[in-house]
């Protein structure tokens, strides 16, 4: 007997790789936003701010401040947080804000973050990576 066919999780790191979003004002132009699923780094909660929208989290990393091509983490990047595809808000050097909504914190572990956890973390690649 076959067992019922697995659905992939939007959260799982293999699946989760892949969002569109639109470049621009009325541009037709899209970017696809890609994973590897290899962990970069590993990042500390260094604070937690819940609000009835969700949750802003204040993470620490230890990736290069920038690179040859300018900051590596810029304002409005997609960076995967346990595997969880969040949008950089706010970034200084060695800190990043990110925010997840309602539906991120029910489908996902990061509504049990707290300052002092420790949370995966992965850049989207870049059209020069490999």
């Amino acid at each position: 007997m076959v067992g019922p066919a697995l659905q992939p999780s939007a959260f799982d790191p293999v699946i989760q790789a892949t969002a569109l979003r639109s470049i621009g004002k009325g541009s037709q132009e899209n970017w696809v936003i890609v994973f590897t699923g290899l962990i970069q780094d590993i990042g500390r909660i260094r604070g937690v701010t819940r609000t009835g929208g969700g949750m802003s989290l204040r993470i620490e990393h230890n990736l290069p401040d920038d690179s040859a091509a300018g900051k590596l983490i810029a304002t409005g990047d997609s960076i995967s947080v346990n595997g969880v595809c969040l949008t950089a808000e706010d970034v200084e050097p060695g800190y990043f804000t990110a925010f997840a909504v309602r539906e991120t914190l029910a489908r996902s572990n990061l509504a049990s973050l707290h300052p002092g956890s420790m949370v995966n973390l992965e850049l989207a690649l870049r059209v020069c990576d490999r």
